[in-house]
């Protein structure tokens, strides 16, 4: 059963650019309304979710979950969108800092951890669940009103998210865990790969954030992250004086060269 959803996601995966573009309109055609809110980091993946969800309805409700530790340029942005697209944005803020939680709980990990290819097992950094995901809690559980949230999750980001996806056989899956009522969450761009969203953003002339290009990054996200393969050489490119503690207080680091 499993091996057959796989194939047909990979067969979503593989449809043409202009299949890709019918699928997201298509999606959120359905479900955006009054009752859909826009979660919105502001990064090349949730942009192209917010376009297609304003084709539908331009003054949607959209979320922005500031961190603290958004790469500088992230904010100005928002901004910037905010006011050329005139968004109806709302900004929410954590009840405390990645500092704290850094001191508390130690450096991010990764959400799945391997010893020599063995899965160990999963759970979610600190730093996520109390700066992205408990303002985000707060708000919807505030807003009864809302039954529906728009992501810009991708199947090609991570094994993970394939498999979510896989097991739902769908982009839309309800979450009945982290609300006080069900919530439908909706990808519009599920099957999508990088490249269609470079190519589709482009030729759309849908703006890009700055912090890609002024530090070569594939993805934003906290700056201090080191929940992710490769952070090393992000957070020395940004930081190198943070980048030096983090490896040092990191069991088992050693310094790139």
């Amino acid at each position: 059963m499993i091996a057959s959803k796989f194939s047909q996601l990979d067969a979503l995966m593989n449809m043409p650019l202009t299949e890709k573009i019918a699928y997201a309109e298509e999606v959120c055609r359905k479900q955006v309304d009054d009752k859909t809110v826009v979660a919105c980091s502001f990064g090349k993946d949730s942009m192209l979710a917010l376009w297609f969800a304003r084709k539908v309805k331009s003054d949607v409700k959209v979320l922005y979950n500031d961190t603290g530790v958004e790469y500088p340029e992230v904010r100005r942005f928002a901004e910037e969108v905010r006011k050329s697209w005139d968004l109806n944005l709302e900004i929410l803020k954590p009840e405390t800092t990645f500092w704290n939680l850094k001191a508390k709980y130690g450096w991010p990990h990764k959400r799945v951890e391997y010893n020599r290819g063995v899965r160990k097992g999963k759970s979610t950094p600190k730093c996520c669940i109390y700066l992205k995901e408990k303002p985000m809690q707060k708000w919807v559980n505030e807003h009864p009103e809302i039954e529906k949230i728009i992501l810009g999750l991708t199947a090609e980001e991570s094994r993970q998210r394939k498999i979510l996806f896989a097991r739902y056989g769908s982009s839309c899956y309800f979450d009945n865990t982290r609300y006080v009522h069900p919530i439908l969450k909706v990808n519009p761009i599920m099957p999508w790969r990088a490249t269609d969203v470079w190519r589709f953003t482009r030729k759309n002339k849908i703006p890009i954030c700055p912090s890609y290009a002024k530090y070569d990054l594939q993805r934003l996200g906290c700056w201090p992250c080191t929940g992710y393969t490769n952070w090393q050489k992000n957070l020395r490119r940004f930081s190198p004086k943070i980048y030096e503690i983090a490896m040092r207080e990191k069991e088992g680091q050693t310094l790139l060269t």
